[in-house]
């Protein structure tokens, strides 16, 4: 197994990135590449993922929140949406 398919949990970059463009869901990328904390670099907690309604938030459609369980640093992430053409 080589570095990337250990980083990967065995896929290699293509299967990685398939498994992402057929999900919105933040966890699944959450799970594959650990984030950590910019404050102390301990490795984030995910919280949850919420889909947004568009009337109230037009630009983005799922919020994820973090948490650092060691600085207790909270981060938030918002997904971009997919612009209508």
């Amino acid at each position: 197994m080589t570095i990337s398919e250990y980083q990967f949990g065995g896929m290699n970059s293509n299967e990685v990135q398939s498994n992402l463009s057929n999900t919105f869901s933040n966890l699944i990328f959450f799970k594959l590449f650990k984030m950590n904390c910019w404050h102390c670099g301990a490795e984030l907690i995910w919280g949850g993922d919420a889909d947004l309604d568009e009337e109230f938030h037009p630009e983005y459609d799922i919020y994820t929140n973090l948490s650092c369980p060691k600085c207790e640093t909270w981060v938030e992430v918002y997904h971009k949406r997919e612009t209508k053409e």
